[in-house]
């Protein structure tokens, strides 16, 4: 069984959960994917077969991944992902979970500090697409509203501009 770790907590955590994944499945070929930061870290295990390592420090995307390690992982073929997490739920981990189908590997979990492995179903990455589609639909017309509302600040203050440089006309008693 090959098992993929997708690091997003502290490397003593991940560590840890590295060789409590390594007792519970004995045999299994354990590969991590982190970013450059740790990676000197991390591949120090003897545990670990492989050992992925992102373009950047900054979080997961499609971006820092890069279309390599896809490659690689897909090639790799493994049996299940796991991403370990500090809080309680898999919310804001819609990068995370957004790379997952093109991974193309079978079995997702994620767990906690616990190490309690929780599968990741389908349905629930399609109910975080929608959600996130959602707050897009009304963040879009927002983010409209502001950029006319910070083009109207512009234009206004050009005008006032312009109107202090004009020559100033004084009331003289001719014109009354």
């Amino acid at each position: 069984m090959k098992i993929l770790i997708i690091r997003t907590i502290q490397v003593p955590l991940a560590l840890k959960l590295i060789k409590e994944i390594g007792e519970k499945f004995g045999g299994a070929e354990i590969s991590v994917l982190t970013n450059p930061q740790q990676f000197d870290r991390v591949k120090e295990l003897s545990e670990l077969k492989q050992v992925f390592c992102t373009r950047s420090r900054r979080d997961y995307s499609f971006m820092t991944i890069g279309l390599m390690n896809i490659q690689k992982i897909r090639k790799s073929d493994f049996h299940s992902v796991i991403i370990p997490h500090m809080q309680a739920g898999i919310g804001g981990f819609g990068n995370v979970l957004a790379i997952l189908p093109l991974l193309k590997i079978r079995n997702w979990f994620h767990c906690s500090t616990d190490w309690k492995l929780i599968e990741i179903k389908k349905s629930t990455l399609w109910t975080l697409f929608l959600k996130t589609l959602l707050s897009a639909v009304f963040f879009i017309p927002m983010a409209a509203l502001t950029l006319v509302g910070f083009l109207y600040v512009l234009i206004a203050d050009r005008k006032i501009r312009d109107l202090s440089k004009t020559k100033r006309w004084y009331a003289g008693y001719g014109d009354l």
